[in-house]
């Protein structure tokens, strides 16, 4: 085969594996929105109208791994790679797989979603980390189109919420306007705070033109402006990237220092009637009476079995709801009542492993690399009050991010750096 044939079946390839993460990365970023909730409409299958939105059949989470598995089964030559790299995810199958024998309450659905979502995240790694060189340049144009429409959706939702109450009650009561502004819609608050975040990534660090990008970035930062886990994954991001430059530290947080004051200040004022501090109050008691948590899908079973002996406990340390909830409502919440002190330490560090890495090699990373690392830390700061860990779009981004981190320490080792 000449070289002009190679050059023409490499391109072939890279541009198939970029639709392939294109696909996944914008099915990923779908769930984020109402996506399920339209079409389990359109589909004519059950829908509950809510603020959650709606019991809705999940499309992401099928099709994403059925995406993946075709895809690898077709270029098994991805396979091939340094499997060194991929000893987190071998960590990690270990700990559910353990988990689901030592654990209470595991439910086994959980258990088996949770072996798909991470076996989809080693197939995003593995061709992330096969093509990175190439990615890097262009994958962020398949995202292009697809950003853009997700920026006429934020639009029309904060319109939407707008012009069902006034701006003054969106400032004060963001999260009862939210929900009555798009109630009907099937928007989830959680879920749009998630989706802001990648879009505020990508304008960073892939749009160019300064005007569209702080045009897009004040819409996206007043469109969010209530979600409190939404400023929290900012303000982390913001300080992870900007820790090696001393100056831009200082003014992220001096910024940062401003939103906890003026945002968050009656989050912390008014923790008492926060559901949060219940959840973690459960954790709490979870973790001293099972060493190795109650199981992956156990926390809402073992929080509704035992309401009334929690409410007990809880209310003599002056507890102010007569309910706990039976949603973790923090990522850290869910990690350690499911797994444990032990294992759920384990599990929180090999997260935090890739926020460690994008601080330590940041100048390694190209511009889209450091748009998808800064969505990782996000995430992670984001999941300290919301709980959605072990949901396939997380675990896409997690693969992604792994993928890149291992493919940057690769050139540097190459380098003899």
């Amino acid at each position: 085969m000449s070289n002009a044939s190679l050059i023409i079946s490499s391109s072939k390839y890279h541009h198939v594996v970029l639709n392939v993460l294109n696909i996944c990365v914008i099915l990923a970023l779908l769930r984020l929105t109402n996506f399920n909730y339209l079409l389990s409409i359109f589909l004519g299958l059950p829908t509950e109208i809510n603020h959650t939105g709606g019991n809705a059949f999940n499309f992401t989470n099928y099709i994403i791994p059925l995406v993946l598995f075709v895809y690898l089964i077709s270029r098994r030559d991805v396979i091939r790679t340094n499997w060194g790299a991929l000893w987190p995810f071998g960590v990690l199958i270990s700990i559910y797989l353990f988990n689901s024998l030592a654990s209470p309450y595991v439910n086994i659905s959980w258990m088996v979603y949770q072996m798909v979502f991470i076996g989809s995240a080693i197939v995003m790694h593995l061709v992330a980390r096969k093509v990175s060189n190439y990615y890097s340049q262009r994958f962020e144009k398949g995202l292009f189109l697809f950003f853009w429409l997700c920026i006429a959706f934020v639009i029309f939702c904060t319109y939407q919420v707008l012009t069902e109450v006034s701006l003054a009650y969106a400032f004060s009561e963001y999260n009862d306007a939210f929900v009555h502004g798009l109630d009907d819609f099937g928007v989830m608050k959680q879920r749009f705070g998630y989706l802001l975040g990648f879009l505020v990534s990508y304008a960073l660090f892939v749009l160019r033109h300064p005007f569209w990008k702080y045009s897009v970035i004040f819409i996206l930062l007043f469109a969010g402006f209530g979600i409190r886990s939404y400023i929290l994954g900012l303000t982390g991001a913001a300080l992870i990237f900007s820790a090696r430059r001393p100056f831009r530290f200082l003014v992220v947080s001096a910024i940062a220092l401003f939103l906890s004051i003026v945002v968050l200040k009656s989050y912390f004022g008014n923790l008492l009637f926060d559901t949060r501090f219940y959840s973690y109050l459960n954790a709490f008691h979870i973790v001293q009476f099972f060493p190795f948590g109650v199981g992956l899908g156990g926390y809402p079973v073992y929080t509704e079995m035992f309401m009334n002996n929690l409410l007990a406990q809880f209310y003599n340390v002056n507890a102010v709801l007569d309910y706990i909830p039976t949603a973790p409502e923090s990522d850290i919440v869910h990690i350690m009542a499911s797994l444990g002190i032990l294992l759920g330490s384990v599990h929180l560090l090999i997260q935090t492993r890739l926020v460690y890495y994008t601080f330590k090699m940041l100048h390694s990373f190209r511009s889209f690399e450091k748009c998808v690392l800064f969505y990782f830390c996000f995430m992670t700061f984001y999941g300290i009050s919301e709980d959605s860990i072990f949901s396939i779009n997380y675990w896409i981004f997690f693969g992604l991010s792994s993928g890149i981190v291992s493919s940057a320490l690769y050139r540097k080792n190459k380098q003899g750096l």
